[in-house]
């Protein structure tokens, strides 16, 4: 069931992060700590909790390109080479070389972006469905924001996730550069001979993209694979979204923040003491409290601080 409220989030300890780049009832990632949870009203995370957007899980961000069949596989070029990876979790270093004679499905991601969130049960199916017939899955893990740079948040949210396939470590974009990549999720399926031969960008399409998978494990060899595709059923932030779209990405750091309506003019990088707004119409927000706006980032500066934010949705989050 769908329903409005106002939702006001009150900050209890002083000098909180109430969330590095970004609330948000997420839209899509085109270009969010591990995922500390809130439903509707609670207090703010602490700084350790590198908290990042709220979001409604009942939103459909899909902005996937794909056909609704599988048309016959050409080739999209070569797989770039994975050495740009700072580091690796969940496996010794990978390369072109050494996924030779493999089907590799590389998913460009981030782990606080909500589209890549819902597509991670059919990533983690797939990799377990058709590891023994050839497939690997390597996550290429590239930030949109700082705090997602941080090697230990990544390792936290590997661990949250119930992540176990190898992620690259793409801190400085170079794997995303390689493959001139523009998206998150975007995910790039690599044949035996190390030729893309199918790409998809954001949610969805997930019966092409297994049947693309099937395809190029029987090219090399592969049998016994059988027609039906993996069965899913998630629940959090990696359930499927409703088709009910009302509430957009909303970030509070200055440099992205929109729809902001404490009567304050926002101070960039400067302490300040905001008033939370009388009205809120949807999707409008405000502060309430002493708060120090950065470009990805709101701190709370003294307790009892608020954001207050309107929204549409089923279910609320804070991440």
């Amino acid at each position: 069931m769908k329903h409005y409220m106002r939702n006001v989030v009150r900050t209890l300890s002083p000098l909180a992060v109430a969330a590095v780049m970004g609330v948000a009832l997420i839209f899509a990632c085109v270009d969010t700590s591990m995922l500390t949870k809130l439903r509707f009203v609670g207090k703010v995370p602490p700084r350790e909790a590198q908290a990042g957007k709220l979001y409604s899980e009942d939103l459909d961000a899909t902005i996937g390109f794909a056909a609704e069949g599988v048309a016959p596989l050409g080739t999209e070029g070569t797989m770039p080479d994975l050495s740009g990876a700072i580091a690796w979790i969940n496996s010794a270093p990978l390369s072109k070389k050494s996924l030779r004679g493999k089907v590799v499905l590389v998913d460009i991601w981030t782990y606080s972006c909500i589209n890549s969130l819902r597509q991670l049960p059919y990533l983690k199916a797939w990799a377990a469905k058709y590891k023994d017939q050839g497939l690997v899955v390597i996550g290429v893990h590239t930030p949109e924001f700082e705090f997602e740079k941080d090697r230990g948040n990544v390792a936290n949210a590997l661990r949250e996730l119930n992540i176990t396939y190898p992620i690259a470590i793409d801190s400085n974009r170079a794997v995303w550069d390689a493959f001139n990549n523009q998206y998150w999720p975007a995910d790039y399926i690599v044949d035996a001979k190390g030729q893309i031969r199918y790409h998809h960008f954001g949610e969805g399409d997930y019966d092409v993209c297994e049947r693309v998978i099937q395809e190029l494990l029987k090219e090399n060899g592969a049998t016994g694979l059988g027609a039906d595709p993996v069965s899913i059923s998630a629940t959090g932030v990696e359930a499927p979204p409703s088709r009910d779209l009302q509430s957009p990405e909303t970030y509070l750091g200055y440099r992205r923040a929109e729809r902001f309506q404490s009567p304050e003019r926002v101070a960039h990088d400067s302490p300040m003491v905001y008033t939370e707004p009388a009205e809120l119409s949807l999707n409008q927000w405000g502060l309430g409290g002493a708060w120090d706006v950065g470009p990805e980032s709101v701190v709370l500066q003294a307790s009892n601080g608020k954001i207050e934010f309107r929204f549409h949705a089923a279910t609320f989050t804070w991440c």
